[in-house]
């Protein structure tokens, strides 16, 4: 049934005309970032806003194994941020002495960076979380000790959980960039901050752990805005690696991206958009089921996603996969661009990380030792 799914969708798209694949503008060799080191597992790809700069973060692999990022401390994170244009040299390298990193995200300015994750001490032991900030001269200015930073709100200031000695119950702290405390806001407990629109100081938020529906809340008010009902409550804490929340076009559209697994399975679900203002559903992505991994265009209309065809096979591993990706524009109803992952993997290995700029008019992948980027039509 996989394999007969994964025809239908090549034989559809076939007959409808493949949309063409996107122009590789630039291909760029890890050891040209990274000279000298050992192997480097990516963990996350980003654009900054104004799409100058491509975000690296990952771990380096010091035991020549590669190994799930959570295992540690068995290499050190590292993010690189590589010119989009511009010699490779102009790279600017951060150790934030942490592993694994656990999130990172860029200033809507593009002029800082976050990462978090938990801190090593001398001894290789985990020492606490803790959540840093640097300029784009690679120089921290700032640290947060003991809990989670969910993103920026606005330039000058960002959303972070609560630490848990200061409250009960669950809360939210607005912090500026010296991470000072300038606002807080009691929630319950289970609230997970899934994405923020800076444009619009939108939250989207999952308030419970069963994930039963999604809400948009204005952070300046405190008001719940939007509330869409999930049809997959008994998916419970496993949704987080089951779908992704994004806003869109500045805040006016959140989209929903389910997973890219091809199964009968009916939690792998439809990538659908709606309109923040009056909840309607703008479009419903009918190429595949799923789509994570996946990123969406923070001020435009596009959204990449990742679609897997797996192949049963009898010998180890027991499952082959090949990743394909498509750029879907929602408000045209349109594929742009699709293309082929140029390398197989396997269901237990990581597969290639794909990144879209803001304006969606760029994209970015890391396969195997290479970084590409790439121009959308």
């Amino acid at each position: 049934m996989q394999l007969a799914a994964a025809m239908t969708f090549l034989v559809a798209v076939q007959l409808a005309g493949a949309p063409p694949p996107p122009k590789v503008i630039r291909e760029i060799r890890l050891s040209q970032i990274i000279p000298g080191r050992p192997e480097f597992a990516s963990a996350a790809l980003s654009f900054s806003p104004d799409e100058n700069w491509i975000a690296m973060v990952g771990t380096y692999q010091f035991d020549g194994r590669r190994q799930p990022l959570h295992v540690g401390p068995s290499g050190s994170a590292s993010v690189f941020l590589v010119p989009r244009n511009g010699p490779v040299d102009q790279r600017i390298e951060i150790d934030p002495g942490l592993y694994p990193t656990e999130g990172a995200g860029w200033s809507p300015h593009s002029d800082s960076f976050f990462v978090q994750g938990l801190a090593r001490n001398p001894r290789g032991t985990n020492a606490g979380w803790i959540a840093k900030l640097w300029n784009l001269r690679g120089e921290e200015f700032s640290h947060r000790d003991g809990t989670g930073i969910f993103g920026f709100l606005d330039a000058e200031h960002l959303l972070a959980r609560a630490i848990p000695a200061k409250t009960t119950s669950g809360g939210l702290e607005t912090i500026d960039l010296n991470g000072q405390v300038v606002d807080t806001w009691a929630v319950a407990e289970h609230w997970m901050v899934v994405d923020i629109s800076p444009d619009r100081h939108l939250l989207a938020v999952l308030p419970d752990d069963q994930a039963t529906q999604t809400l948009v809340v204005d952070y300046p008010s405190k008001k719940v805005v939007l509330t869409q009902d999930n049809p997959y409550q008994d998916l419970s804490k496993s949704r987080g690696n089951q779908t992704r929340e994004f806003f869109a076009e500045g805040g006016r559209t959140l989209c929903s991206v389910g997973s890219a697994l091809i199964s009968e399975s009916k939690f792998d679900l439809a990538t659908e958009c709606w309109d923040v203002d009056s909840g309607k559903r703008i479009a419903k992505f009918d190429g595949f089921r799923g789509g994570t991994p996946a990123a969406a265009s923070s001020r435009g209309s596009r959204i990449v996603l990742t679609h897997y065809t797996m192949v049963r096979a009898t010998e180890r591993p027991p499952v082959n996969v090949g990743v394909d990706y498509v750029v879907w524009d929602y408000r045209s109803g349109t594929q742009v661009a699709a293309w082929k992952a140029p390398t197989r993997t396997t269901i237990a290995q990581h597969a290639p990380f794909v990144a879209i700029s803001s304006t969606g008019r760029y994209l970015a992948e890391i396969v195997g030792d290479v970084l590409r980027i790439y121009e959308l039509p």
